[in-house]
């Protein structure tokens, strides 16, 4: 992980950078307020070790401009302080820090507390992904889909964006299956579909795990051929997945449904076409790709 210490003193810089570097983390170094400012912006670090008593922007000031920062409010400070004044402790945490830590360092006492900050900082971040993020097949969710699709769909009104294609896909007899070979290797079946449409999309696509057996994928700037192509090739692979059970090799398949868009529309409206032409290639005997044509609304 990487750690940012903002401190004028070359000597406390060759101390920490030796012991930082010693537990296995990423050393940055900044000798002033302004320079350290800077290097968290361009390196995000895991935590910024952050001394108090420094020429013209004292600690205190950097810490301000930093958790009044978007990008950088969510960074872990430790003030490193000479005095340790009960008055400099409570205004460094009033102002957001997460610990202090005095000089001179008790080295045990130093790694512990950079350990249970890195470690807070670790689970805030798992906290804030899997608010976004699926955590069995690690796409995104519901939110980041109707996220995207707001935003390209107000591209698609401001015509930034040409096209808008949208797949749903579902996994067939996907209830049978968990029921013959229990719900472990349905979820297995369900990270290799996604391993599947993440390795098949483009970089500029979303795919997003829209709910159960379900999935979705979002194509800008595609045209409704193109995205069946797409779609085909996801098809194809799901169909060509191995999934073991015992001595057993089973294949599973998936249907998909598209619709396309080149004028205004509200995501339902998207959502709920392409789910027509995805029950439509349900019917008509799954493991197939049916196409729905959206009216602009």
């Amino acid at each position: 992980m990487k750690i940012l210490l903002i401190d004028d003193s070359n000597d406390i810089h060759l101390i920490l950078k030796m012991h930082i570097k010693k537990e296995g983390h990423e050393f940055l170094g900044a000798t002033s307020g302004l320079e350290g400012i800077e290097m968290a912006s361009a390196h995000q670090p895991d935590l910024i070790l952050l001394d108090i008593d420094m020429p013209e922007m004292n600690g205190f000031e950097v810490c301000t401009n930093l958790k009044n920062e978007d990008t950088l409010s969510s960074i872990p400070v430790i003030f490193l302080t000479g005095s340790g004044s009960e008055e400099e402790i409570v205004r460094g945490l009033d102002l957001g820090a997460v610990d202090y830590i005095k000089k001179p360092f008790n080295r045990a006492v130093l790694s512990a507390r950079i350990r249970v900050a890195l470690r807070t900082k670790h689970l805030q971040d798992l906290l804030i992904s899997y608010g976004q993020i699926d955590p069995l097949t690690e796409l995104g969710n519901r939110r980041v889909l109707e996220e995207r699709l707001n935003g390209d769909l107000e591209r698609i009104k401001r015509d930034d964006l040409k096209q808008l294609s949208f797949i749903m896909l579902d996994v067939d007899h996907f209830k049978n299956f968990n029921d013959t070979y229990g719900h472990l290797l349905g979820d297995e079946v369900l990270i290799l579909v996604a391993k599947v449409l993440r390795t098949s999309i483009r970089t500029y696509d979303l795919a997003t795990r829209f709910g159960g057996e379900e999935f979705s994928i979002i194509l800008p700037n595609t045209s409704i051929d193109d995205a069946a192509d797409i779609a085909q090739r996801c098809r194809a692979a799901i169909e060509a997945l191995e999934i073991k059970a015992g001595d057993k090799t089973i294949h599973v398949t998936a249907s998909f449904g598209i619709t396309s868009v080149t004028s205004q529309c509200d995501i339902d409206s998207l959502i709920s076409t392409a789910d027509q032409a995805l029950y439509k290639a349900k019917e008509n005997g799954r493991n197939r790709i049916e196409v729905a044509n959206l009216e602009a609304v």
